[in-house]
């Protein structure tokens, strides 16, 4: 783990150094959005302490584009709850009736 002081903010521990963060933000660069946590699990396991060192760095950061590419970093491995689903593509849709189209255009 590396100590790191960040400015303005207490000392805190994350779990990758600066040249590993560097490194994985590069190696992210046009890659597949599901493909992300797979490469940060090559930097660190610990996947939480990498979203909050991505929160902090982005919070110090004043660069756009970087700061949109920590944001889209940190969504990347970020894990679903458990109970998400996907709807499926085959679920009947419902239409309204007649009436209740009218109903959304009356005054």
């Amino acid at each position: 783990m590396a100590n790191i002081a960040i400015p303005n903010m207490t000392s805190a521990t994350f779990p990758i150094d600066f040249k590993q963060l560097t490194d994985f933000i590069f190696a992210t660069v046009d890659r597949k959005y599901d493909e992300t946590l797979d490469i940060a699990k090559e930097y660190t396991d610990n996947t939480d302490g990498l979203m909050c060192m991505l929160q902090a760095v982005h919070k110090l950061v004043t660069n756009r584009s970087l700061k949109t590419r920590l944001t889209k970093l940190t969504n990347a491995i970020t894990p679903l709850p458990e109970n998400f689903t996907i709807p499926s593509d085959s679920a009947p849709e419902t239409e309204d009736s007649d009436a209740e189209v009218a109903n959304r255009f009356t005054y």
